[in-house]
């Protein structure tokens, strides 16, 4: 048993726990920093000044060995936590400001600290396509010193910026540059290995020197504009394409912090991406997200454009709304045999239905209604609709706030474990067009039990539906560039 002296360091000292969770709640104090520094398999939640749900704790809790929590919240914790099928050896304990574990839980509850939020330099804001901007446009609009950098790659980040009337300066796909400035990275921490097992002035002289000299011709090659901006922190949309990489090591090099902040449902299961890894801190929507990334720390915080989505009434007639999503060639093999399949089932049911297509489809769907979506005019046509087909994707997500029924066509056997692992029965799943009939005739009827299981659903996969997505979001921003949280990955 702990005891009231106790560390977590003398803790983890003592046996072979498999994990520990760490769940700490509204101000981020330099204990955090002790704890985020353990080597051990450590996951560390934070729940930041916003009412949190119990739901999401009880699901990422479901797998730890050892649950410490903050002593604030522990008697609205400890509840959830007894509920569990925990066996006797597992433990649950509250964590002091001092990151000490308090056998009495009955503790006084530490004072809040708060913390400024305000930021010394510019906050830059990182899109790639009219997705992102969507989303962190309006974390943007509550920083008022920010930026926002738009990379090339013809997904309409930049056009879409200018047609917010957002200035943004463009960051130039110049891919042989970027290349060469994740080869420069390789070779430091290759001479830095080097320079540990040798004499120093030899390797200073053999390797590290021409080094420099070439990150100098990269970076002012392909970095110029970067360095001209001087940012306090950088805020990605997503971590792993090529030009996202090497601004993350620029910021690195630099002693700039970044943040990853999860835009959807990631297909974690696809080799070589590594989504959410390169950035030094990941925000994530919900506690789905923490039991696939490979890290120690995570901010729980919601997606900002999806905290606050009403309920629309749905049409007076059943509509169905076929989302066209094959893109970034996944799957796009299975484009003709999947919209075969799904408008047979609804010819079949005697549904109306239209076609929505992804702008990065480009199927042609000729002879069917189809309505060209994008970023800002998705919900629109979610509202023209009572029920959502959908392969893996964000609108899942979308489609659910607002109050439709949601079937998983799945005749290509995908396995995205986010969502094709769902077992809380908010999603229906359907493998071939006859099983897709029987679904939407479930999905159109909208029985009580499929509503009540929504709710589970989102709250575990979106986070809270508080509307304080983006309060949460700059108040960990605010954290994470004033030092006050130590990046871990």
């Amino acid at each position: 048993m702990l005891t009231r002296d106790q560390d977590i360091g003398a803790m983890r000292r003592e046996g072979p726990l498999v994990r520990t969770l760490v769940i700490l709640y509204d101000n981020i104090t330099p204990a955090t920093q002790n704890i985020t520094r353990l080597e051990d398999d450590l996951k560390i939640i934070y729940y930041l000044d916003k009412p949190f749900d119990l739901e999401s704790i009880a699901f990422v809790a479901r797998e730890a060995d050892t649950v410490l929590v903050d002593d604030r919240i522990f008697a609205r914790v400890a509840p959830v936590l007894d509920q569990r099928p925990w066996p006797l050896s597992r433990a649950r304990k509250a964590l002091d400001r001092k990151g000490a574990c308090r056998a009495d839980c009955a503790a006084q509850a530490m004072p809040r600290i708060p913390f400024p939020r305000t930021f010394s330099k510019p906050v830059v804001f990182v899109v790639s396509n009219d997705t992102h901007v969507q989303m962190l446009r309006l974390v943007a609009e509550q920083v008022p010193n920010h930026k926002f950098v738009a990379i090339n790659r013809g997904e309409h980040a930049d056009n879409t910026l200018a047609n917010l009337g957002k200035p943004f300066l463009q960051y130039p796909k110049r891919s042989r540059e970027q290349l060469g400035m994740l080869f420069v990275n390789r070779m430091e921490r290759i001479a830095g290995k080097v320079a540990n097992k040798v004499n120093g002035s030899i390797t200073e002289r053999i390797l590290v020197a021409p080094i420099v000299k070439l990150r100098q011709w990269v970076e002012k090659r392909t970095y110029c504009d970067l360095d001209a901006l001087d940012p306090s922190i950088v805020v990605l949309g997503m971590d792993w394409g090529m030009e996202e990489r090497a601004i993350c090591e620029w910021a690195r090099h630099r002693g700039i912090p970044t943040v990853c902040i999860q835009e959807g449902p990631q297909d974690f299961n696809l080799p070589g991406l590594n989504q959410m890894q390169a950035a030094d801190h990941v925000f994530v929507q919900g506690a789905i997200t923490v039991q696939y990334l490979k890290r120690k720390a995570f901010f729980i915080t919601g997606n900002p454009k999806l905290s606050d989505m009403p309920v629309v009434p749905l049409p007076e007639k059943p509509v169905v709304m076929i989302n066209a999503n094959f893109t970034y060639d996944i799957y796009e093999d299975w484009r003709d045999r999947w919209m075969a399949g799904a408008v047979r089932a609804c010819q079949e049911v005697g549904v109306d239905f239209f076609v929505s297509r992804h702008p990065r489809d480009f199927g042609k769907y000729e002879g069917l209604p189809v309505l060209d979506s994008n970023a800002f005019s998705l919900h629109s046509q979610i509202a023209k609709s009572s029920v959502l087909v959908t392969r893996f994707s964000q609108v899942v997500y979308e489609a659910m706030l607002m109050g439709r029924s949601v079937v998983y066509y799945n005749p290509h056997g995908e396995d995205k474990k986010t969502l094709t692992g769902d077992r809380t029965g908010a999603l229906l799943f359907a493998g071939n067009p006859d099983q897709l009939r029987v679904q939407l005739t479930k999905a159109i009827s909208f029985g009580e039990e499929l509503r009540s299981t929504r709710s589970g659903f989102l709250t575990i996969h979106c986070g809270p539906q508080d509307g304080q997505a983006v309060e949460r979001c700059v108040v960990a921003l605010s954290a994470v560039a004033n030092g006050r949280i130590v990046a871990t990955r």
